[in-house]
């Protein structure tokens, strides 16, 4: 197999992009099952998607302006997604919930794959720094924050509603926990989006990245919110938790970068676990996948270990702190597992014929 210099890909025109996405069109990727291989064949936990699927209609007319766009949207399945995520959060928060979930992917595509995507003229930072301004106004109304008016120049308007709700339920540092997180997430799309002008990422340093790109941080975060969970600050700060927390973001992160990995070629799109293993160690698109399965089967391994971990060190805590931790837990293998079910079940990233006679495992042709 043919190899890239790095010269070619790391220089000032981004055309290393096509030239690398090219070097992979026409491979087959085999996915294994790891619900599975991994999971160990999970109970899949699902919410109520058809309420969720009746309150978001109309959150799409209300912020996504173009019938176009709101078809784009409707191929994530907002509503199934948070199902997974969000599995035993009541109704009342469950549609507030959905409403972040929805905005999430608005938000971020119109980096990922809008209109913002080639940007390299100040409009991303615009973008980020209105959402980030918009956002902590309403989550954060002590602070007073002049506000950027809503609209499309950062597709936050929806943080009106969920800034309201969410002062109530979850205390002052929980919440300024989930809007440090936002605007973390919110900081690491903005330098994302610069990688193409820069070059294939090291391996480590993509991981490392893509953990904190993915969103899953606030995510986790509005779990507390969601269930009602009270943990002591200690259990937050410990390095356990923050292991636990890590891990699902990397797990979440790199499946997805599988399962949309046909769909980010087609717009010459390389920053992927994929592409960058193939640039790095010369191999076959199928060696790639075969060496992110194995990251992902340490680090589901790695997230297990922490959390025994700091199950002992809660034991000597109250059972509410003990019954608390293990709802959050449970809502982290919820992510877990929810994402690999909801990814192979999307038109988003796959067509149903590339799945395997369960769905668990996937066969496409990139």
């Amino acid at each position: 197999m043919g190899s890239i210099s790095i010269s070619t890909l790391n220089g000032s025109s981004p055309d290393y992009r096509a030239t690398l996405a090219a070097r992979l069109r026409g491979q087959t990727i085999l996915v294994p099952d790891i619900l599975r291989t991994i999971y160990n064949n999970p109970k899949v936990r699902l919410n109520d998607t058809e309420f969720l699927t009746r309150r978001l209609d109309p959150w799409l007319d209300a912020y996504v302006p173009t019938e176009g766009q709101r078809a784009k949207q409707r191929k994530v399945n907002t509503p199934l997604v948070s199902s997974y995520f969000w599995a035993r959060v009541p109704n009342d928060k469950f549609a507030v919930l959905g409403s972040f979930m929805a905005w999430f992917f608005l938000w971020d595509d119109e980096i990922d794959c809008g209109s913002l995507t080639l940007d390299n003229d100040g409009r991303t930072d615009a973008y980020c720094n209105d959402a980030i301004a918009f956002i902590t106004s309403y989550m954060q109304p002590e602070l007073n924050i002049a506000r950027p008016a809503p609209g499309r120049l950062h597709n936050s308007g929806c943080f009106v509603d969920i800034g309201l709700a969410m002062q109530d339920g979850q205390s002052k540092a929980d919440r300024d926990r989930y809007v440090s997180a936002l605007v973390a997430y919110m900081n690491s799309v903005r330098a994302g989006q610069a990688q193409w002008q820069v070059g294939v990422s090291a391996v480590e340093d993509f991981i490392e990245r893509r953990a904190k790109s993915i969103g899953v941080i606030p995510t986790l975060c509005t779990h507390v919110w969601g269930y009602g969970i009270r943990l002591p600050e200690w259990v937050w700060n410990h390095e356990a938790m923050q292991k636990m927390t890590y891990e699902v973001c990397v797990t979440v992160a790199l499946y997805n970068d599988i399962a949309s990995l046909k769909k980010e070629l087609k717009a010459n799109e390389v920053d992927n676990i994929i592409p960058i293993l193939v640039f790095h160690h010369d191999i076959s698109a199928q060696e790639a996948v075969d060496m992110t399965i194995e990251i992902l089967d340490k680090s589901y391994r790695e997230f297990l270990s922490a959390v025994e971990c700091l199950k002992d060190a809660v034991s000597g805590e109250d059972e509410d702190v003990k019954r608390d931790f293990q709802i959050w837990v449970d809502a982290c293998v919820d992510m877990l597992v929810g994402n690999v079910a909801w990814s192979l079940t999307i038109p988003r990233y796959l067509p149903r014929s590339a799945l395997d006679d369960a769905g668990s495992g996937f066969k496409v042709i990139l």
